[in-house]
């Protein structure tokens, strides 16, 4: 899976260039086009060290960050949601499955 995603980032990787050059003149929000294209990069990225088996924490961390570069990106903020559930699902100790499902829940109705 992990190779499978590095190889269709680099793809993306590539493509990107000439995608965005064909789009961003018809967006009426260029800046915010170019900070929707950096945080799904970002969030790619990201999803790489996730499969590599990152903590916990610093999964949280850098999925924030993510949602920081470009709010307004619900597709993110579902995928990112799974992220954080599949987390929860998965913490053994009750104290932290408690915590990281209010994490869950924060992203669609604050902290």
């Amino acid at each position: 899976t992990l190779a499978n995603h590095v190889f269709l980032l680099d793809l993306k990787r590539l493509a990107h260039g000439e995608f965005f050059e064909q789009v961003s003149p018809t967006s009426p929000d260029q800046a915010r086009l170019q900070k929707t294209f950096a945080a799904e990069f970002r969030y790619l990225e990201d999803f790489a060290m996730f499969l590599e088996g990152l903590s916990a924490p610093d999964q949280f961390r850098l999925f924030d960050r993510v949602l920081e570069i470009a709010p307004w990106n619900d597709s993110l903020r579902a995928r990112i949601y799974s992220q954080y559930r599949y987390l929860a699902a998965s913490e053994r100790n009750p104290e932290l499955r408690r915590r990281y499902l209010a994490r869950v829940e924060a992203l669609y109705h604050g902290d």
